[in-house]
């Protein structure tokens, strides 16, 4: 659901003052025994806001955040996204 790599979430997380390491360690072993990823856990416990977060990855990579949420979105744009990839992130 989510496409964050770990390392850099928690890069992310660090830099922006939401977190610490500490806290990060003890949020990863609990996302664990829930089996989910670190970034689905921090997201679905309201523990870090989703968009927030990738405004903050967005800033990091230096590309301007644009949230499409609610957007209508032509078939046609929708098509030109591989089936594989648009499975994996919804």
């Amino acid at each position: 659901m989510y496409m964050l790599d770990v390392t850099l979430l928690k890069k992310l997380c660090k830099q922006a003052g939401w977190l610490t390491q500490k806290d990060l360690n003890a949020h990863a072993r609990a996302a664990a025994k829930k089996n989910k990823t670190l970034e689905t856990y921090l997201v679905s416990e309201n523990i870090i806001n989703e968009d927030q977060l990738y405004e903050q990855a967005a800033k990091h990579f230096d590309l301007q955040f644009v949230n499409l949420k609610g957007m209508e979105i032509k078939k046609e744009i929708l098509h030109l996204i591989p089936q594989q990839v648009a499975e994996k992130h919804n």
